[in-house]
């Protein structure tokens, strides 16, 4: 009769846990396409699906240098409470000094217990500088002066 008893206890007590989740959010970036190029001062329009058997809870939207993996520019963060989610979001790549060659942006779901991350690789170049001379005032016994001069420079040489 006690052992009765207690597997009836215990299976009501395993019946009574709560139901954890086993999936991770999905994340399917449309855009982006994978390799594009872009320049320095560019908007970058990202868009994906997102999808969880729970509710997301947050979205982190990152840039990073592929070479270094160190963050190239301003990390976006964005709250949701949903199941499904189409993200869509005008990135625009501003920061100084940012070097040329690959980046890649990285998409986070976080369901409050699980986490996922989708990626896409960008190429981005630095825009060429134009130059347009060099004007300096001087002073002389005569007053001020202004001149104006034209510089010739190799601006593909340049770096930032």
């Amino acid at each position: 009769m006690r052992l009765l008893i207690s597997l009836f206890l215990i299976l009501s007590i395993a019946a009574c846990k709560k139901e954890s989740e086993n999936r991770s959010p999905e994340i399917r970036i449309t855009a982006p396409t994978d390799g594009r190029t872009y320049l320095v001062g560019d908007t970058v329009l990202i868009e994906a699906e997102v999808k969880d058997d729970r509710l997301i809870k947050s979205l982190k939207l990152s840039l990073f240098e592929t070479a270094s993996k160190r963050t190239a520019g301003e990390v976006k963060y964005f709250q949701l409470n949903t199941q499904q989610h189409s993200f869509s979001y005008e990135y625009i790549i501003d920061k100084k000094g940012i070097q040329s060659g690959m980046h890649y942006f990285e998409l986070m779901a976080d369901d409050g217990e699980n986490q996922n991350t989708a990626f896409v690789s960008v190429q981005i170049q630095q825009k060429a500088l134009k130059s347009m001379g060099l004007i300096f005032i001087a002073s002389t016994p005569l007053g001020l002066e202004l001149y104006k001069k034209k510089l010739q420079v190799d601006l593909k040489s340049w770096s930032i």
